[in-house]
């Protein structure tokens, strides 16, 4: 019964988050400087990611709980063109902050792999100091654990991004 409920609250919260990430995806304009596609289909209009960017592309989810209410999910938008997109999703007033940056992978073709995440700005304009974070995949590589971020903003419980679509 546990297990039956477990996957149901994993089911909904998925689709929860692509809902969030499609309707936002919709919407969201790009910064002034940052160059930030629109949407999902442009992923799928692309003829083929650099091999070292194509293992990690997709849309990945996080949770962070620092009480009832400040807990917060994130959505990590890896793009096959080295942008990212970060959505925030305040769950207790359901606000959403959409954040837009760059990504590489380094060490790609092993083993090793690590993803550096760089947050560059908001729609209203370039962060004076990009946020970085520094991830490292795991579990086959359907998750993404952060090996360095900034603990103000996303806590000290740990980050990790679970992999739930477009790969």
């Amino acid at each position: 019964m546990r297990v039956e409920i477990s996957r149901l609250l994993r089911t909904v919260y998925t689709l929860g988050a692509l809902a969030v990430l499609l309707s936002a995806c919709a919407t969201a304009p790009a910064p002034s400087g940052l160059h930030a596609p629109s949407g999902l289909q442009e992923l799928s209009g692309l003829s083929e990611p650099p091999p070292e960017l194509e293992r990690f592309t997709g849309v990945y989810a996080a949770r962070v709980a620092e009480g009832l209410q400040s807990e917060r999910r994130l959505l990590l938008i890896l793009r096959p063109n080295a942008t990212l997109q970060l959505q925030t999703e305040y769950l207790y007033d359901r606000q959403t902050i959409t954040e837009y940056g760059e990504w590489e992978v380094r060490d790609a073709d092993t083993a090793e792999a690590v993803i550096h995440v760089a947050v560059l700005g908001r729609t209203d304009g370039a962060y004076e100091t990009p946020v970085y974070i520094t991830l490292v995949p795991e579990a086959e590589e359907t998750t993404l654990r952060a090996l360095t971020y900034n603990e103000q903003r996303y806590g000290t419980e740990g980050l990790l991004f679970e992999w739930i679509g477009y790969r």
